[in-house]
């Protein structure tokens, strides 16, 4: 579509700015706040925006698992009106993710696994961009 509509182009580059601290909670718990700032630098200029947003991640672990969860929001405002849809974007995404790694499954020594698993809403002041998005998944992994 960027090439019959040069404003809808999707080439450039994003710069995130990103500070977060983990606060201990005790011997086995963790806090940790995370505040962030986007800038969408892209050629087409509706697809250009500044974001700013926020998360916060519980961690628990111990010698045999870690548990992290996260919630987090984000706001995107976008630099000109869509020339399609003759508005200018604005959207939010919430999210939430967690983790569970379990160290030395069953005796192994050095393995681990993981059983993943997030679920994140965007809603936008223009439908057609509006989504839902989950995911699931499960690894194994060796420690060297």
């Amino acid at each position: 579509s960027g090439t019959t509509n040069p404003l809808l182009k999707r080439d450039g580059i994003t710069h995130v700015l990103t500070t977060s601290y983990a606060i201990p909670l005790g011997e086995n718990n963790s806090l940790t706040p995370q505040i962030q700032y986007e800038i969408g630098d892209i050629d087409g200029k509706s697809n250009s925006y500044d974001s700013w947003g926020g998360s916060l991640t519980h961690t628990f672990i111990d010698k045999s698992m870690m548990l992290a969860t996260t919630v987090s929001a984000v706001k995107s405002e976008y630099d000109h009106s869509h020339p399609i849809f003759n508005k200018t974007r604005d959207e939010e995404i919430y999210g939430v993710s967690s983790t569970l790694t379990w160290f030395n499954p069953l005796g192994y020594e050095n393995f681990f696994v993981n059983v993943m698993g997030a679920y994140a809403k965007t809603d936008s002041n223009i439908d057609f961009f509006d989504s839902t998005d989950t995911m699931a998944g499960m690894g194994v992994g060796y420690r060297f």
